[in-house]
């Protein structure tokens, strides 16, 4: 299998899978198979026996790439496996933190703060802080967000509250403070920098000080994470030993804490197994280091380096024009300071060579991309669609006859459509900033050219969000006349629309919201239907209203969706935008669940004065993403488009002051002392604007445009950008600019149809998956494809409460913590939840029925309690072409060094003889044996169902011929998931249980 894995590697990539230890250094250029060199690394790794799946660690920046990665490895390795750590930088510390972070004292119940959460917590805050400078009369809140930046910047930089302290007291003492009347221009600075130390520690005491809730933010978690390493030696060496093997992908995005903390892993040993391209280094604004990387073989003297140039994206004439244009970053680039020659070659011929379009001004320039889209698609090269063309000649200098677009701007033979089948999702068009891409939205409209915007924030102005959010405006203030006017404007509820402006129109001629229009509807002469559907709505307002002071916003939100059955509207016609509508509408209820877990006022209107928080503290989050298989033309930032491919690639507005855009600095420099990098010695901004412009161009496959046109909404004719000069030379001035109108007789381009939901599969099945596409294959789409929100059970809640508080007590007793009876009803108070009950009753009594359950338990141990193999154990078990991932409850050895599984149960048991056979047939043990057998490697000679709050076990064993049987189970539901088409099987008991039974056209309830 070893000899499989190295296959269809070329000599480099094979050098860097097969390095066996010591640091390494692979100089991966673009498209050359970095992704491809780490997982079949990882996969050799284990496969040879050089470390076992819990002993290497892999970290990347984006829970994206942790996916891909894992999936690659998953394909990869011939049979199950332990849980490999690929993960982010924050996500490992986090880890980390939680393991091992009482031993600096930290709480390890922490919770990670969002942006707007830190915000939101400065301002709360803010007048308690002695600020003059930073504290404007006309907009005190100004600068808390630039505050919250420059705090994140000097974490990357592991600089701490006191040391920050001590600076900014060495700037001020020789100015003898404290100073009155007018300050001089270094006092002010003195004063600036005192002001943003004691918002720092101020912030940071508010963070970890809290008697109710320790909290963190994401540069706490690698600053504590290096603090926990370098003050407790023997933490340092427990990972150190754990983690034999270290890979970092990107490396060239890391910052001087993340490269810190790479090396305390790595030891004397040095196990260090970096990929990157320093020219593919665009992140300097999140304080990405690309020194990092140029400094590598310094930092490990006996790096082995490794350089992969065969690029299997690109055509030569893209790399060659690339290549020019990222020279102009020389000497600081690793090519130079290794000695090393970075030259991509194509494994895909010479191509054509990138094309400038030119336009007169931005409608142009729009047009001239979808239309060009066109033509590559269809294959046509002159649509006689119009012309763009310049002015006639009149024998002035410089007159051109007119010419028809697309003779001659291009000749496109070889991207046919009959010669390759280029598909919508084979186009993209690349812009530095999101805003860039509105005017070619608009164009790609007209001309039905179906498009993605890949990658955008704006959750919360999203039409369907918007709407959600507004009804929950009216359902506390009624009267909120535009909110309401809003709501009664969707889409879903088939309102006339003349009617709701008449409506509105009487309720101000009456000096009546449009709310109390409602009530005197008989007044005016309205559809039938408009009443009937006014008088409905207005009644299911009324009853969220006097139950809002009981009832989250979760649930009335919920209620309302159902009400109007507006998730039965859009999954009724499975398009992309329907799509996105429902993901979208389920990442908002992500968000209410998420201010549920961490807010006592769980109310409605707590809920909406939060969102207005979040709103004005500028977070914004990100619309859900369509999968990458859409067949739709994609439009992304550059930043956004990083890893990515495409056939085709245009890159737009190419003028000087937006590619490259002009220098921002941060709006509280970083003060000179706390950067640790080595600084460039050319111009740091270009250096890094070139090198986002040249990630854009090595994004194409076949054919690269670059675009730019004469004028932006002014008269000022702008310059092209400087890049273009540096990558193509004099061809860049050569393209006349083209005009022209959107064509009025433009037929619509293909409209969108039926999508397929496939893509959208989870990666991994789950017991939990199997089970629900067993019960009915629409449920499994609504809960697994669509990922329809449902209300939380109590009983799912109570039962991970349960689990939860078992698992931390187990864990405990191997650190060393009392076994004692109150430690475990503390642990259970700790972890309690109040999600999904109706009532503070409710609350009490399920509350007190918690502590008898786990007093049981307690007793039927006689408080005595060995610490366990395994808590919580997950794994990823291979079948098939499948792969089925899980946790373990609690896995104990035995005195004859076999093992016990005990799987917990929190539901009720009838009795012991029910039990004992229910143990013999239970697919869940069944899972488990097969993963013990053949994902942990450990013989496992005791199955036990544990029903704790009756006290009933039973236990049972599993044959070969069992788990056999099991296997083909799993296989067989799994490959009929991956082609069902996920009819609805309805019968009274499925559908009275399911969640969706209103939603669902099938219900049989």
């Amino acid at each position: 299998m070893a000899s499989e894995l190295l296959e269809g590697l070329n000599p480099e990539q094979k050098k860097a899978v097969l390095h066996t230890e010591g640091p390494m250094l692979v100089i991966a250029g673009a498209g050359t198979g970095k992704t491809r060199v780490i997982t079949h690394r990882i996969a050799h790794l284990v496969m040879s026996g050089q470390a076992k799946p819990t002993e290497i660690v892999a970290l990347t920046f984006t829970d994206k790439s942790a996916e891909e990665m894992l999936n690659r490895v998953d394909e990869l390795l011939p049979l199950g496996y332990e849980s490999i750590q690929v993960s982010t930088f924050h996500k490992f510390c986090d880890r980390l933190l939680r393991e091992s972070g009482l031993d600096i004292g930290l709480n390890t119940d922490f919770r990670v703060l969002s942006k707007a959460e830190q915000w939101m917590l400065i301002k709360q805050n803010f007048f308690k802080l002695d600020l003059k400078y930073f504290r404007p009369l006309g907009n005190p809140y100004r600068f808390i967000d630039a505050m919250l930046t420059h705090i994140s910047r000097v974490k990357d930089e592991l600089v701490t509250p006191e040391m920050y302290r001590a600076w900014a007291d060495r700037q001020a003492d020789p100015l003898n403070p404290p100073w009155q009347g007018d300050i001089s221009a270094e006092q002010e600075e003195a004063i600036k920098s005192l002001e943003i130390a004691q918002v720092y520690e101020q912030y940071q005491k508010l963070l970890v000080e809290d008697p109710r809730e320790t909290k963190l933010d994401f540069g706490d978690l690698i600053l504590y994470t290096i603090r926990l390493l370098r003050e407790r030696k023997s933490v340092l060496a427990k990972y150190q030993t754990q983690f034999k093997f270290i890979l970092v992908d990107e490396f060239q995005d890391t910052n001087y804490a993340q490269n810190e903390l790479v090396k305390l892993l790595g030891g004397e040993k040095q196990n260090v197994f970096v990929v990157g391209d320093d020219d593919q280094s665009i992140y300097r604004f999140r304080g990405a280091a690309v020194s990092n990387i140029l400094q590598f073989q310094q930092d490990y003297p006996k790096t082995e380096t490794v350089v992969l140039n065969r690029n299997y994206r690109s055509t030569q004439s893209i790399l060659d024009t690339s290549y020019a244009l990222i020279q102009h970053n020389n000497p600081d680039r690793l090519e130079v300071v290794a000695q090393v020659n970075k030259k991509l070659l194509s494994a895909d011929g010479t191509g054509r060579t990138p094309e400038i379009l030119h336009a007169e001004n931005l409608a142009a320039e729009t047009e001239l991309v979808a239309r060009t889209i066109l033509d590559l698609k269809e294959g046509v090269n002159d649509r006689k669609r119009g012309s763009f063309g310049v002015p006639q000649d009149d024998g002035r200098e410089g007159g051109t006859e007119q010419m028809d677009l697309f003779s001659a701007a291009r000749q496109s033979d070889d991207l046919e459509a009959e010669d390759n089948g280029l598909r919508w999702s084979d186009f993209a068009i690349l812009a530095r900033a999101n805003a860039h891409l509105e005017p070619f939205i608009e164009t790609l409209r007209y001309y039905g050219i179906p498009y993605q915007v890949v990658g955008s924030r704006g959750l919360f102005v999203r039409e369907e969000i918007r709407d959600l959010i507004s009804y929950l405006r009216v359902v506390i203030d009624p009267d909120d006349s535009l909110s309401l006017f809003r709501v009664l404007s969707m889409e879903v509820l088939h309102l006339d629309g003349r009617d709701l402006l008449f409506a509105l129109k009487w309720a101000k001629k009456q000096n009546l919201s449009l709310y109390g229009v409602i009530d005197v509807l008989g007044q005016l002469r309205l559809k039938p239907e408009t009443v009937e559907r006014l008088t409905s709505l207005k009644a299911h307002i009324e009853k969220e209203r006097r139950g809002q002071a009981e009832r989250n916003p979760g649930r009335v939100l919920r209620d309302f969706v159902r009400e109007i059955k507006l998730l039965e509207y859009l999954s009724g016609d499975e398009t992309m935008d329907n799509i996105t509508r429902i993901l979208n509408i389920n990442k908002l209820f992500e968000k209410i669940k998420d201010y549920l877990s961490s807010h006592e006022d769980r109310t409605t209107a707590g809920f909406v004065d939060y969102l207005e928080l979040l709103i004005e503290a500028g977070d914004n989050p990100a619309t859900a993403d369509i999968d990458s298989t859409s067949d739709a033309v994609h439009l992304m930032t550059v930043h956004a488009a990083k890893g990515l491919e495409f056939e085709v690639v245009f890159t737009v507005n190419l003028i000087n002051d937006r590619f490259p855009t002009r220098r921002r600095g941060d709006t509280i420099p970083l003060p000179e002392e706390f950067i640790r990098e080595t600084l460039p010695t050319g111009d740091e901004h270009i250096q890094e604007e070139r090198r986002l412009f040249y990630v854009a161009m090595t994004r194409a496959r076949r054919q690269l445009y670059l675009s730019y046109s004469d004028t932006y909404g002014g008269v000022r004719v702008r310059k092209p950008s400087v890049f273009l000069e540096e990558a193509l030379g004099g061809q860049s001035m050569l393209a006349a600019p083209l005009h022209g109108k959107l064509d009025q007789q433009a037929e619509q381009g293909p409209k969108e149809g039926e999508f397929d939901l496939h893509p959208f599969l989870p990666r991994l099945f789950s017991y939990s998956q199997l089970q629900t596409f067993e019960s009915c294959p629409l449920k499994y789409k609504y809960s697994y494809i669509y990922r329809i929100p449902t209300e939380t059970g109590r009983a799912l809640v109570f039962g991970q409460v349960i689990h939860r508080t078992l698992k931390d007590f187990h864990d405990g007793l191997g650190k060393g913590l009392p076994s004692t009876l109150d430690a475990l009803l503390e642990l259970f108070e700790h972890n309690w939840s109040r999600e999904g009950y109706d009532s503070a009753e409710e609350v009490d009594q399920q509350f007190a029925r918690g502590q008898d359950i786990l007093r049981r338990y307690h007793a039927e141990q006689h408080g005595v309690f060995v610490p366990s193999a395994f808590l919580e154990k997950g794994f990823i078990l291979k079948t098939g072409q499948h792969a089925l991932t899980g946790y373990i409850d609690r896995i104990d050895q035995l005195p004859d060094g076999t093992y016990e599984v005990i799987d917990y149960k929190t539901g009720k048991m009838q009795d012991l003889e029910t039990l004992e056979k229910k143990v013999k047939t239970d697919e869940q043990l069944s899972i488990y044996a097969l993963a013990c057998r053949d994902v942990l490697k450990i013989e496992v000679s005791r199955l036990t169902l544990y029903f704790i709050e009756e006290g009933l076990k039973a236990s049972t064993q599993r044959d070969a011929a069992q788990m056999e049987a099991q296997e083909q189970q799993i296989v067989s539901i799994a490959d009929r998931i991956q082609t069902s088409s996920f009819e609805a099987t309805p019968d009274v008991r499925t559908c009275g249980f399911c969640a969706y039974h209103e939603l669902c056209p099938y219900s049989a309830v």
